[in-house]
């Protein structure tokens, strides 16, 4: 190949990892988002005056933490154990 295909396809190559690495950002940034979105809407309630139950509150941070904590490794990792479980199988 040319010297000018070559350096084409590494920006394209380039391109392709950089949205790969936003989309994976994207969806750890939106599911913190979402988990922490949802407390800091009780909190903000409670700070204006709104009367939120004990038991309310105490579940809210007793599953969504967690949830978060739990969904969090996944995400950083799937698509290392997607590529690895891809070329297991293509062997």
């Amino acid at each position: 190949m040319s010297r000018m295909r070559l350096e084409r396809q590494e920006r394209v190559d380039t391109r392709l990892l950089e949205l790969s690495m936003a989309r994976r950002i994207s969806r750890i940034a939106g599911t913190n988002f979402l988990c922490f979105c949802a407390i800091s809407t009780i909190v903000s309630m409670a700070w204006c005056g709104k009367q939120i139950s004990n038991a309310m509150y105490a579940w809210t941070m007793v599953l969504l933490i967690p949830v978060n904590s739990a969904i969090n490794p996944l995400l950083y990792f799937y698509p290392v154990l997607s590529k690895k479980l891809v070329r297991t199988f293509k062997k």
